[in-house]
């Protein structure tokens, strides 16, 4: 796995899922069961022999009726979450894609297609170390050299539950750990933004797993996300607010908690006050207990943040 900055510019996270766009390997496959033609994209750090099998797997699936009749239904693009691919013990999730119409052949002629955008942006981030599933490979077929279909493999995050499953039993956790929860979720989120990633339905892709006393977040499916679209304060203000519904009664305490986190991750301390009334936070609070809930940071680390 290759190490980048730990806090890219825009202008450096923009060049590296450019580059990470050109780095993949690719695969030639013997042609699909209906004469499709067919290659493999893989990570950078790929795992060749393991995406194969998978993609064997994933024939054998698909020459079941039902779920050959399941994708036919399949107009744009939707996870299959009932296919199961296991290699070696561990379990792959796919998502198809499927180019049947003049907009979408067009679109798929570049590389901006939405299963390119998606596969390339999880490479991106999972080299960077940020919590996403890992990308395994894109599998594409094509049709008189234009791409018809795709399916998106990624290791399937055991035990995770979506988040807005999750968020409706917020009550059912102690006053901690709602504390803790929104704590690490504005971390991560910062975390994510800090590197340049954005797209709009982030709270629809997001999976929360417990771990121990605190909790871990994957983000996924980055379908509407491009190189150059990264987490202004206009797009941040739109996305933070995702993560706090009217349905749910989210304490001022655990607002605050986010909102420190999430700053304090990002390094975009003058961004407190708009922020804060977005979540309808005083800006004169501040959080101690999000400090303590936080894991530590070293210290040159943080006055190195608070003076950026």
């Amino acid at each position: 796995m290759e190490n980048y900055s730990a806090y890219p510019s825009i202008a450096g996270a923009f060049l590296t899922k450019v580059l990470t766009h050109f780095r993949p390997q690719r695969l030639r496959l013997p042609l699909s069961q209906d004469g499709y033609a067919r290659n493999l994209l893989l990570p950078v750090a790929g795992r060749a022999e393991i995406a194969r099998a998978a993609v064997d797997n994933l024939d054998r699936a698909c020459r079941a009726p039902e779920l050959r009749e399941k994708l036919r239904d399949i107009h744009k693009r939707q996870a299959v979450q009932d296919l199961r691919i296991s290699v070696l013990g561990d379990e792959y999730f796919a998502k198809y894609y499927n180019y049947e119409d003049i907009p979408r052949i067009l679109e798929g002629l570049g590389w901006f297609a939405d299963a390119e955008r998606n596969f390339h942006t999880h490479c991106y981030l999972h080299a960077a170390g940020l919590p996403v599933p890992r990308p395994l490979g894109l599998l594409r077929e094509y049709s008189h050299g234009l791409l018809r279909r795709a399916m998106l493999l990624t290791e399937r995050i055991q035990g995770a539950t979506d988040f807005k499953q999750f968020i409706v039993g917020l009550e059912t956790l102690s006053a901690r750990q709602r504390l803790r929860f929104y704590t690490e979720l504005g971390k991560a989120l910062g975390r994510l933004h800090r590197f340049g990633a954005y797209t709009e339905d982030t709270d629809k892709n997001l999976m929360v797993r417990a771990k121990g006393d605190g909790f871990e977040f994957f983000f996924l499916d980055f379908d509407n996300s491009y190189p150059w679209r990264v987490a202004t304060l206009r797009r941040t203000l739109k996305a933070v607010g995702k993560y706090f519904p009217r349905a749910v009664n989210i304490r001022m305490e655990e607002r605050q908690a986010f909102l420190d986190s999430y700053l304090r991750e990002r390094g975009k301390p003058a961004w407190r006050a708009i922020l804060g009334e977005r979540l309808n936070v005083s800006p004169s609070s501040t959080s101690s207990a999000a400090m303590q809930t936080a894991p530590d940071a070293p210290e040159s680390t943080e006055k190195q943040r608070e003076a950026a």
